[in-house]
């Protein structure tokens, strides 16, 4: 059975649409995004509507297992997981022309083992 959540704020994470009022649900995976009347055209006639009353929708985590602190602030560190030491400088040079003079640059995910010659 189809399931046809509306009057919403839900954020999409489509750049294209960022932003709809309603959700059609089959079983557990989300089939479209939009407003009422448009979806509600998709729906076979059988879906159950359930009004949001204006609630807001984010798309969810579904990691298994993240600890999402420290990975939030590795987002603001360089990505050194690369295939060579060439790489990862590059990397760092160019976080180092934005960076002000005297401000620590931080790294993360490199594995010197792949830098090896072969």
């Amino acid at each position: 059975m189809l399931r046809l959540l509306f009057n919403a704020r839900i954020h999409t994470q489509d750049a294209a649409r960022p932003l709809a009022s309603a959700l059609l649900i089959d079983r557990e995976r989300v089939v479209a995004a939009g407003d009422k009347d448009e979806l509600s055209g998709l729906s076979d006639g059988k879906t159950n509507a359930q009004d949001m009353q204006g609630l807001t929708i984010l798309p969810g985590m579904t990691d298994a297992h993240l600890h999402f602190k420290s990975y939030s602030l590795s987002l603001e560190k360089v990505d050194c997981e690369t295939g060579t030491l060439e790489e990862c400088l590059k990397r760092i040079a160019e976080r180092a022309r934005s960076t002000k003079a005297g401000e620590w640059i931080l790294g993360h995910g490199w594995n010197q083992n792949e830098w090896l010659p072969s």
